[in-house]
């Protein structure tokens, strides 16, 4: 099964022809490589699979329930009052998911029988999207960039150049992508 298929894909900027005809198929377990000269288009392709660039024609089908992840060549996020709130937010589902496990604990507690039953609904989502182990998963990754755990409190505003490309590698691994398009890695 593929994870994302393009067929026929064009895209254009200011008149110039940047992608001219793609097509092509990515499958679970695969690697591939793209190699091209400067501006031949590779960032561009992989913004278009990644959803971050609508081609002008063509079509790009991402397989249900795949999750893209890109590392662009110029890591840019917000800042972040933690390096380890700053992986853990790769989730946002997650994060908006134990908000939402909060808000019903509460509402549940006030005596509230909806709320209840909703929370146990959603702890069941939480379990079954590993949702307890976000923090030590983005820990470990973190270590595994080479940050020390005395640095996962730090604040993003004063990493160094090559720090903030390690902290959006480690963002983008933990996000759990089943396709992970990386743009120029170092």
């Amino acid at each position: 099964m593929a994870l994302v298929s393009l067929n026929d894909v064009t895209l254009e900027f200011s008149g110039n022809l940047v992608l001219d005809g793609i097509s092509l198929q990515v499958s679970r377990g695969e690697r591939i490589a793209l190699v091209g000269r400067n501006g031949a288009g590779k960032t561009s392709l992989l913004r278009v699979i990644a959803g971050g660039l609508e081609p002008d024609n063509g079509t790009v089908s991402i397989g249900r329930d795949v999750r893209v992840g890109l590392l662009p060549q110029k890591p840019e996020f917000k800042e972040y009052s933690s390096l380890l709130l700053a992986v853990m937010s790769a989730r946002p589902d997650l994060l908006a998911l134990k908000r939402d496990i909060e808000k019903a604990e509460q509402a549940a507690a006030d005596g509230d029988e909806l709320a209840a039953i909703h929370l146990g609904q959603l702890q069941d989502r939480w379990k079954l999207e590993n949702g307890e182990s976000l923090e030590a998963r983005a820990s470990q990754i973190l270590s595994s960039v080479g940050f020390d755990p005395d640095r996962f409190d730090q604040p993003t505003d004063i990493l160094s150049g090559g720090e903030r490309s390690r902290l959006a590698l480690a963002r983008v691994l933990c996000m759990d992508a089943d396709l992970l398009l990386l743009d120029e890695p170092t």
